[in-house]
C-alpha cells in the first residue's frame, strides 16, 4: 500500500509531466483554422502541421511568435497582423480582405502575386525593390527596408510612408491620395512634388 507521502509525490510527477505532441495534435482536432494556427503557433509545432489552403475567417494576428514560414494560398477574411516574426518570405497567393501588417521581419522580396484589399504595412523589413503596377487600396508603409527608387505606376489610395530608405528621387507617374512621407532619405530637399501626389510632400 502506498503512503500518503508516494501518492502525493506520484500525483505531482504525473501534473509536471510535458505535454507530448500527440496530445496537442489530438488537442487540434475540431477547431475553427483561426484557433488552430494560433495553438500550432503558441505550442511551437512543426509548419507541416499547419492545414492546406488555410482561411481564417475574421482576423489573423500573431506578432512575436518567431514564425518563419506561413502556408501558401493562405486566405484571410479580415486583418492579418503578422509583425515582429522572422519571415523571410511572404507565401504565394496570399489572399487578405483586409488590411496586411508584416512590420519587423526579414522579408526580402515584395510578392507580385498578392492580393491584399486594403492598407499595407511592410516597414522593417530587407525589401529592395518592389514590383511596377503596384496599386495599394489604402495606405502603404515601406519605411525602413532597403529601397533606392520607388516602382514605376505605383498607385496608393491612401499616405505613402517611404521614411528611413536610400531613395534619391521620385517617380513622375507617382499617384498618392494622401501625403508622402520620406524623412531621412537621399531625397534633395528642393525636389518637385509628383503631379499625382494629392497631399504634402515631407522630406
Amino acid at each position: 500500500m502506498k503512503t500518503y507521502r508516494e501518492f502525493i509525490s506520484e500525483s505531482l510527477r504525473d501534473k509536471m509531466k510535458p505535454i507530448s505532441n500527440d496530445d496537442i495534435r489530438n488537442s487540434l482536432e475540431g477547431l475553427n483554422d483561426s484557433d488552430k494556427i494560433k495553438t500550432i503557433i503558441i505550442n511551437k509545432l512543426p509548419y507541416e502541421y499547419l492545414p492546406d489552403n488555410l482561411v481564417i475567417d475574421g482576423d489573423l494576428e500573431i506578432g512575436y511568435k518567431d514564425i518563419i514560414k506561413l502556408p501558401d494560398n493562405l486566405t484571410v477574411n479580415g486583418n492579418m497582423e503578422a509583425w515582429f516574426n522572422k519571415l523571410t518570405q511572404l507565401p504565394s497567393n496570399l489572399t487578405v480582405k483586409g488590411k496586411l501588417s508584416i512590420s519587423g521581419n526579414k522579408i526580402y522580396k515584395f510578392r507580385d502575386d498578392l492580393n491584399i484589399q486594403k492598407g499595407i504595412s511592410i516597414d522593417g523589413n530587407r525589401i529592395h525593390k518592389l514590383p511596377d503596377n503596384l496599386s495599394i487600396n489604402g495606405d502603404f508603409n515601406c519605411s525602413k527596408n532597403k529601397l533606392k527608387e520607388l516602382p514605376n505606376n505605383l498607385i496608393v489610395k491612401g499616405d505613402l510612408y517611404c521614411v528611413e530608405n536610400d531613395l534619391t528621387s521620385l517617380p513622375n507617374d507617382l499617384i498618392v491620395k494622401g501625403d508622402v512621407h520620406a524623412y531621412s532619405t537621399l531625397l534633395p530637399k528642393n525636389i518637385k512634388k509628383p503631379l499625382g501626389v494629392k497631399g504634402k510632400l515631407m522630406i
